[in-house]
């Protein structure tokens, strides 16, 4: 028979290594979308951990007043809204990549608009 404390540990290393795996993809996706530079990588790290730092405390004495199961399902929903928006984000990024490597005489205008349409994602989207 396994222990409740031993389902509580399982929970916690699964959902542990989703955010890790989750950080490491999405690395790899902005990778892919500029190759040559870390711009995007190094921007989505810096706004992760900006908003982590801005926003944990006012989280933490939010959760601390209000009931568990009310942050518990806040928490878990805002999280997957952020996570999805953060997907969402990578794949327009990279269709407008793909778009930009297939109309050549576009590319220039694409790059662009990939860089400033890439950074308010990232910068509005960050995933923590």
């Amino acid at each position: 028979m396994v222990k409740p404390v031993h389902l509580l540990y399982i929970s916690h290393m699964l959902s542990r290594w989703g955010g890790r795996m989750w950080a490491f993809a999405a690395a790899l996706f902005l990778m892919d979308i500029w190759p040559d530079t870390l711009l995007l990588v190094s921007t989505f790290a810096t706004s992760s951990a900006a908003a982590q730092f801005l926003l944990g405390g006012s989280v933490g004495s939010w959760a601390d007043r209000t009931n568990r199961l009310v942050v518990a399902r806040v928490s878990l929903l805002t999280q997957n809204l952020a996570i999805v928006a953060c997907a969402s984000s990578i794949v327009a990024l990279e269709l407008v990549n793909k778009c930009s490597e297939t109309q050549v005489e576009q590319t220039c205008k694409y790059k662009h608009d990939e860089l400033f349409y890439g950074l308010v994602c990232i910068l509005f989207f960050p995933c923590f």
